[in-house]
Formats: structure tokens, sequence, C-alpha cells
């Protein structure tokens, strides 16, 4: 079996440690988290808005079915 040779570069200068491996990972992972928290707290504002939306557009057709129906 032909087992490659892969160059050890563990004394490259810029190699990061495991430790710095880690971290970056770590503050990789914590911004996911951030975002995946941040994201639904603005779609439910997005929706809270067009909720309202809905809510005034309705009171509005009702203001106009009245006025429609007296003008009849």
């Amino acid at each position: 079996m032909y087992i490659p040779y892969i160059e050890d570069t563990d004394d490259w200068v810029g190699t990061p440690t495991l430790l710095e491996t880690c971290r970056h990972q770590l503050m990789m992972c914590e911004n996911e988290i951030q975002e995946c928290t941040l994201r639904p707290r603005e779609e439910r504002e997005r929706i809270f808005t067009l909720a309202e939306f809905l809510i005034e557009a309705t009171k509005e057709r009702g203001a106009l079915r009245d006025q429609l129906a007296k003008q009849l």
C-alpha cells in the first residue's frame, strides 16, 4: 500500500498551534451562535410589523365598508 509523503510543517513560521486553532474554532462557533440568535429576533420584529400593518389595513377596510354601506 502506497502512503504519500506528508511534509511536516509544525516548525514553519506562521503555522497556528493547536491552542490557536481551538481558539479560532471557538470564536467561529460563538459568532455563528450569535448570528443564529440575532436572525430570529430580527424576523420576529418584521413579523410583528407586518401584523400591525394587517391590523391597520383591516380597520381601514372596515371603515371603508361602513362608508360604502351608508352610501348605498
